[in-house]
């Protein structure tokens, strides 16, 4: 997989998620996950309640940073990169396009308001 961003080549996984690690405080919520999903795909994060199923859509989707690991999106690491700099972010109305696509238990509505800032590359 190229990590500069290259064009993805057959075979390859749209999302690579590597050895993720979460901690909150002393507690680390996530230990090592790895996954794939490839283009095409449709997958879904299901598990008992503590599980760590939010703690990973967080740590994907670049609300939260993770302590450890990687996530790869079309073979470009953006596991540093805020998630108004993800892929898909600036396209509020285009959310089956969007990389990570969360809802709640409580549908709610709230407008769109576009943020003005650079987006650079993680260090």
């Amino acid at each position: 997989m190229a990590g500069d961003g290259a064009a993805l080549t057959q075979g390859e996984p749209l999302l690579a998620v590597r050895d993720l690690v979460v901690r909150y405080g002393q507690v680390e919520a996530l230990h090592g996950l790895s996954l794939e999903v490839f283009p095409g795909e449709i997958v879904a994060v299901i598990g008992s309640n503590g599980a760590g199923k939010s703690t990973t859509l967080r740590a994907i989707s670049g609300m939260i940073r993770p302590a450890g690991g990687r996530v790869l999106f079309a073979g470009r690491d953006i596991t540093g990169l805020p998630s108004r700099c993800r892929p898909g972010a600036r396209r509020p109305r285009s959310a089956r396009r969007r990389l990570v696509l969360r809802t709640w238990p409580t549908p709610s509505v709230r407008p769109w308001r576009p943020r003005m800032s650079r987006c650079t590359s993680a260090a």
